[in-house]
């Protein structure tokens, strides 16, 4: 768009999208972001993700940076959990450079692992520079379970505590 005779850029996301996002892993083990996803990323520069398990049980999705500093957390509890967590964590972890569709190539283990390719996922953007992946079958799972809960009076409760 052009105003007054010079280009205007869109504003910068501030924040991370909200809201789970549906997208697909291809058969090639390319995880597409959503545009809002890719966008709030690039705005901030970030291309570089580490996209690991530390548990064996989720899959997630890094900045580079956020993963360094976990890697540094991990060096100075110099412990067994410490090294236990970032083990796994290196054995399925993969540094990946997000090419300019929003796409990330996922390691081949780590599909393997959970079953990724051609998945429907969801993606839970965090401002902390982690990105949850939820495959979309897990995601109905706990989707039913909250359901039970708000059937439960899990609303109600929060609201006697200031939810709105």
């Amino acid at each position: 768009m052009v105003e007054n005779g010079s280009n205007s850029q869109s504003p910068k996301a501030l924040h991370p999208p909200l809201g789970l996002l549906p997208t697909k892993i291809d058969d090639r083990g390319r995880l597409k972001f959503p545009a809002e996803a890719r966008d709030f990323y690039l705005d901030q520069g970030i291309k570089e993700f580490f996209i690991t398990t530390t548990n064996e049980k989720s899959v997630d999705i890094y900045t580079l940076q956020r993963w360094y500093d976990n890697l540094a957390i991990l060096e100075n509890e110099n412990d067994e959990d410490a090294a236990a967590i970032e083990l796994i964590a290196k054995t399925y972890g993969s540094k990946v450079v997000m090419d300019d569709q929003g796409r990330l190539v996922i390691d081949k283990s780590l599909r393997d692992m959970f079953g990724l390719d051609g998945a429907e996922v969801r993606l839970s953007v965090t401002g902390i520079g982690v990105v949850r992946l939820i495959k979309s079958d897990e995601h109905q799972r706990s989707l039913q379970s909250a359901r039970e809960r708000l059937a439960a009076g899990a609303l109600r409760d929060k609201k006697t505590k200031g939810f709105i």
